[in-house]
């Protein structure tokens, strides 16, 4: 995938683009769907999950998840307990974002509990003292090529114990939004660079993108 200068500039002014400091280093994140609920989530603690990763799971398989279909989940985000569908959900997603992580891509959505059913408040004390950390994701697929899943559409997110991808668990830190000052540096920063096409490869953009963050978080320290 190939963005242009103007177009990132533009992501980043939306806030469609968003990174999250970990003790790994910086992970760069392009959001993949959005649905805004502003007023439902105020008050609310948002967690961050990463509900599937690129990686064989126990199951043998390997979903493909960097070209799954969350529109249809987005409208109807629901998360459920355990794949209980004939239950209440417990949480809403309310955000997801897919990230290019070295170790395999992996799909990434923020969530609210809802309060109102004892089994969800249950559910997010659990969560909060980290007794719950993992999640599974229930989808249709119209292909198997190998151990390969294509053609995924996502249906539900489940809360569950023992999930079949390992990797689908909690983000325990804090993802950082940019702010304007930010962006008007690094849009500067962008100037400089003159790629012959004219374009800049997404993996490029992460990379510079990522090295413009670290500068900004080491001004900030010194201050």
């Amino acid at each position: 995938m190939k963005i242009k200068k103007k177009e990132f500039i533009k992501k980043l002014e939306e806030g469609n683009i968003s990174y999250t400091q970990t003790d790994k280093g910086l992970i760069v994140h392009q959001i993949k769907s959005v649905k805004k609920e502003t007023k439902e989530v105020e008050g609310k603690k948002i967690y961050t999950v990463i509900i599937s990763k690129e990686i064989e799971d126990r199951d043998g398989d390997i979903v493909d998840i960097q070209n799954m279909n969350t529109e249809e989940f987005m409208e109807n985000s629901v998360i459920l307990l355990f794949h209980n569908q004939y239950d209440f959900p417990v949480a809403k997603g309310i955000r997801m974002y897919g990230n290019p992580a070295e170790d395999g891509f992996e799909m990434l959505m923020e969530m609210v509990f809802q309060d109102v059913t004892e089994i969800a408040r249950n559910a997010e004390a659990l969560w909060d003292q980290g007794f719950l950390n993992t999640v599974s994701i229930g989808f249709l697929f119209e292909e198997y090529k190998g151990v390969y899943l294509t053609g995924v559409k996502l249906l539900e997110v489940s809360i569950v114990p023992v999930p079949s991808n390992p990797k689908a668990q909690a983000v325990r830190t804090e993802e950082k939004r940019l702010t304007p000052e930010e962006i008007k540096k690094w849009e500067e920063h962008y100037k400089n660079e003159k790629p012959a096409s004219g374009i800049l490869e997404s993996t490029q953009i992460a990379e510079k993108l990522a090295e413009a963050i670290s500068k900004s978080l080491s001004t900030r320290g010194a201050q």
